[in-house]
């Protein structure tokens, strides 16, 4: 029977949205700390400053297993009985297509808009 691997098996990478040495840093740090003593795993503090934060915020939403965490939670919400009658009575219907069909329709339109643009002469930005 194969051993259970313990959490977590890697590295914990704490990002932080802020320069290296302010506060921000400085609060990281100490829960890397209390971390790494809890779970027998080294913290890395990831600073990553600029845009308000939102280099940071970036970086950890398109993490792989946000994105998965983030979606299994809004299709938690979206099927609940109440958000599926608001959605009904506004005209909206559940489409038993998955994620990338709905992304290959919008490159498809982006595309045949930029046809349509350029056809007319209008100067792309």
């Amino acid at each position: 029977m194969a051993m259970a691997q313990t959490f977590p098996s890697k590295p914990i990478r704490i990002v932080v949205g802020f320069s290296a040495g302010g506060s921000a840093d400085l609060m990281a740090c100490v829960a890397g700390s209390k971390l790494s003593a809890g779970l027998g795993q080294s913290a890395i503090i990831d600073n990553r400053p600029g845009a308000g934060g939102n280099i940071a915020a970036g970086l950890v939403a398109t993490s792989p297993a946000i994105v998965k965490r983030i979606s299994e939670e809004a299709g938690k919400g979206l099927r609940q009985v109440d958000a599926l009658e608001v959605f009904e009575r506004q005209g909206l219907q559940q489409s038993a297509d998955p994620p990338e069909a709905l992304a290959a329709l919008v490159a498809a339109e982006l595309a045949k808009w930029a046809k349509v643009i350029k056809a007319a002469g209008i100067p792309q930005q």
